[in-house]
C-alpha cells in the first residue's frame, strides 16, 4: 500500500525535476522526511545531492541516502546502487 506521504514526496519530486533549483521549503520537507526514514525521501534526496541540484554537490550524502532508501527497500534506490557500483560508484 502506498502512503499518503509517498504520493505527496511522488509528486514534489516530480515537479522538482521540471524546476531548477527546487524551492527551498522542498529541500527541508524532503530532507526531514527523509531524516524520519521515508525510503522515497531518501531517494530523492540522494538525487539532488548527486546532481547538486539545490544543494551543493555531495557525493557522500548522495550514497549515504541511497543507501539507506536501498536498505528500507526502495527498488530504484537499489538498482541505481548496483548500476553505480558497476560502474566505479561516481554519483
Amino acid at each position: 500500500m502506498i502512503s499518503s506521504m509517498n504520493i505527496v514526496l511522488f509528486f514534489l519530486m516530480f515537479f522538482c525535476d521540471k524546476l531548477s533549483p527546487p524551492p527551498p521549503r522542498f529541500v527541508t520537507i524532503l530532507t526531514a522526511s527523509a531524516d524520519m526514514g521515508n525510503s522515497t525521501a531518501q531517494y530523492g534526496l540522494s538525487k539532488l545531492y548527486a546532481t547538486g541540484i539545490g544543494m551543493p554537490h555531495d557525493s557522500a550524502r548522495a550514497i549515504m541516502y541511497l543507501t539507506a532508501a536501498s536498505k528500507a527497500g526502495h527498488i530504484e534506490a537499489t538498482a541505481t546502487l548496483a548500476n553505480r557500483w558497476g560502474g566505479g560508484l561516481e554519483l
